[in-house]
């Protein structure tokens, strides 16, 4: 008896921790810069015809292969249902990850569901709950299971997951540089889809600030870098994350302002990326270079080719452009969206539109 009353105060103990408050609503990225759906059709067919397991990561490296568009959760949930053993779809999650622009409780579930045995679902929840955007809902993931001891396993692997950030992703490279664009348009207000309203840049800021108190750890390094006519840092190089670097560096986030004197895109990057080395960079804006020693997006991108030539190996450029709140007075959106695209294209890096 003394042991089975501990076991049920450790199980409600676990699933104290991942249960929900009751009224939350999940905040939600409206991405918009993901594959198309049929060509993500296309690649599963590709996957579903390979003869072997060999075969399908094959047909997926390839499909990989120079491309910076992600996956949206249900885009990454039809590919992972190609892979039939667990083994398989981890191992198919390890080359998706940089392009999984999150996934939801529920989308999590139907991923699972496509296994009978609960060590293979465990095995999968264990990969996708760090890319999971809302676990605030996370009852639904411990629902689906059916025993005690399963729930707990799952509530466990919910309550030590990291939070996934649908602008910044998952963020593992050892030494990180955040490029946040503080220029005039980045005060647009936007609602979310949750009721809470943001500027664009209070946005971003609640953005990386979560990225770097809640995923960072002690192994890695950061800086974080601002940028409108003239370029400011947090630090000039990457840090140690120590918690007192977090704190500093978060209190540097929120003292952030939107500034009026143009956007220097050149210039942000050539000081954050091309004269500092980093393993990856995260480049945030709104707009196309209005300011600057180049703002065409053409000599820009030939900075970063030439920059990544002589690199081994080269530093991907993620970026994000944020256009949430977006109206139709924002000038050449698609231009912009392009270039944030090249850009991405040109480092290896993942590029994600938000609307």
């Amino acid at each position: 008896m003394a042991k089975l009353s501990a076991f049920v105060i450790l199980l409600g103990a676990a699933l104290a921790v991942a249960r929900p408050v009751p009224g939350d609503v999940a905040m939600v990225c409206n991405q918009t810069g993901a594959w198309a759906q049929s060509k993500v059709d296309d690649l599963t067919n590709a996957l579903n015809n390979a003869p072997n397991s060999n075969d399908q990561f094959t047909v997926l490296e390839k499909a990989l292969l120079n491309n910076t568009l992600g996956f949206t959760g249900p885009q990454t949930a039809e590919v992972l249902a190609a892979f039939k053993f667990s083994d398989d779809m981890v191992s198919a999650l390890e080359h998706l990850q940089p392009y999984v622009l999150g996934l939801t409780c529920e989308e999590v579930v139907n991923v699972m569901d496509d296994f009978s045995f609960t060590g293979d679902k465990l095995k999968v929840l264990a990969q996708l709950v760090n890319l999971t955007t809302d676990l605030e809902n996370n009852q639904t993931i411990i629902d689906a299971f059916s025993f005690s001891s399963d729930q707990q396993s799952a509530a466990q692997l919910i309550a030590a997951a990291t939070p996934f950030s649908c602008v910044f992703g998952k963020v593992t490279a050892t030494t990180v540089t955040f490029i946040i664009d503080v220029s005039q348009n980045m005060a647009t207000q936007f609602t979310a889809n949750n009721g809470d309203q943001f500027t664009r840049l209070s946005f971003a800021q609640m953005q990386v600030s979560e990225v770097i108190s809640k995923q960072l750890q002690y192994w890695q390094s950061f800086t974080v870098f601002s940028f409108s006519g003239s370029i400011s840092y947090w630090q000039s190089n990457p840090q140690p994350a120590t918690q007192d670097n977090i704190n500093s560096a978060l209190q540097w986030v929120s003292k952030l302002q939107v500034q009026t004197d143009g956007t220097n895109t050149y210039e942000a990057i050539y000081d954050a990326f091309g004269q500092r080395y980093t393993d990856v960079a995260f480049f945030l804006s709104n707009s196309l270079p209005t300011c600057g020693l180049y703002t065409d997006p053409t000599s820009i991108i030939r900075m970063v080719e030439e920059t990544n030539s002589v690199r081994n190996p080269p530093t991907p450029i993620n970026t994000i452009a944020l256009d949430s709140g977006y109206n139709g007075n924002d000038w050449n959106i698609p231009g912009f969206q392009q270039f944030m695209s090249d850009m991405a294209a040109a480092s290896g890096g993942v590029y994600r539109a938000i609307q």
